[in-house]
């Protein structure tokens, strides 16, 4: 167990690839806190970088819809997050104990979606939501944290740690070149939702290959499937948190609880407060998809697929800057997204070398061909 100067730990609360989260005493007033460090042993300045982001975006927060951070520490182990520890557990407890009574759903299910609205109306997106990074406090509110990849106006990649692989969003995987924003996160509610609702989740492998996968081209199971007695509009809320395309979710906290609350009415017997599409709010985000090159995207994938069968082709996409060859690239990838046959591309610069672009697809393969080993 890690040991953390001034603190007397009594509890190893979860432990991840890069992450550990404790629950311990500071020696001098007794105050409770939680600590997250990285793993002995695993220390890196990424994850001290990551750690100090946390405290600073935590910060920001104040202690609404996110634990209040204390200090970050350094130790000839690395670095550790102090967090003020005002009771309560991890929000893995209760998915160990699902499929939860609708009772007993209905407010934790709002409890996420006020906490998520506390990062969201400050521009915070978590990006790595998950039970592990949510506590459940005594007065049944969720506080969060481990916002190591949260971002502030930021719609970058972020890389990923297999905890989080049950929990990522489909634009999260880098494969298909969208960007991350709130309705990432909202999809990661939408799995944690659906593993409260079904005790299981959309998509459980011991392969992480084949969860991302199940992400990125697999339609989720539907809930009144795993639980007969689910109600059709709860379900529904559900399945449309994970839409694969960010526009097909809801597109804000505010719309899906509403959509909550009138599943709640409908449960009680009350009237419905407003139908689910009077509940999300206008957003300008156009559809990621290429419009007028179908013939173009099918001569494509009948390539791959008499690749599969045995063929060998190379396809060259012609054309002056700005003319739409990587987006048309990026539409081919998010409709043939299998990652164990897998789509290679790269750009042919004017005086590329011989053999540059293959050299190039090829080291992109082996690169991520030794990320799926290290996971």
């Amino acid at each position: 167990m890690l040991t953390v100067p001034g603190y007397q730990v009594d509890d190893v609360v979860h432990v991840e690839r890069e992450r550990v989260v404790l629950r311990a005493r500071r020696i001098d007033d007794g105050a409770r806190v939680w600590i997250a460090a990285a793993p002995a042993g695993r220390a890196t300045q990424a994850t001290s970088d990551r750690l100090r982001r946390e405290h600073d975006r935590l910060a920001i927060l104040a202690g609404e819809g996110g634990l209040r951070p204390l200090e970050v520490i350094d130790g000839p182990w690395g670095p550790a997050l102090i967090l003020a520890d005002e009771g309560g557990t991890s929000l893995l407890l209760r998915c160990a104990a699902a499929p939860l009574p609708l009772a007993e759903f209905l407010p934790l299910g709002r409890a996420l979606l006020t906490a998520l609205g506390h990062l969201h109306r400050r521009g915070i997106i978590h990006g790595a939501l998950r039970p592990a990074a949510a506590i459940l406090t005594p007065d049944r509110t969720i506080a969060l944290h481990g916002l190591t990849e949260a971002r502030l106006g930021d719609r970058g990649q972020a890389s990923r740690t297999p905890s989080e692989l049950a929990y990522l969003a489909p634009e999260q995987c880098g494969r298909q070149g969208r960007a991350i924003d709130e309705r990432s996160d909202l999809y990661a509610a939408g799995v944690i939702f659906f593993e409260l609702l079904t005790g299981q989740l959309p998509f459980a492998s011991d392969d992480p290959v084949e969860i991302v996968h199940g992400h990125l081209s697999r339609p989720p199971p539907p809930p009144g499937g795993l639980r007969p007695e689910l109600p059709a509009s709860l379900a529904a809320v559900v399945l449309r948190l994970l839409a694969k395309a960010p526009e097909e979710r809801y597109q804000s906290v505010d719309a899906v609880a509403a959509d909550l609350e009138r599943c709640a009415a409908e449960l009680g017997g009350r009237p419905p407060a407003a139908s689910p599409a009077d509940a999300d709010e206008p957003r300008l985000a156009l559809p990621a998809r290429i419009f007028g090159q179908e013939d173009v995207i099918h001569a494509a994938l009948a390539a791959h697929d008499r690749c599969l069968r045995g063929g060998r082709e190379a396809i060259v996409v012609l054309g002056g800057p700005g003319t739409g060859k990587s987006e048309l690239l990026t539409e081919l990838v998010r409709r043939r997204v299998d990652p164990r046959r897998p789509l290679l591309f790269a750009r042919c610069p004017a005086r590329a070398r011989p053999h540059a672009p293959l050299i190039a697809a090829l080291r992109q393969r082996l690169t991520f061909a030794r990320r799926e080993s290290a996971w």
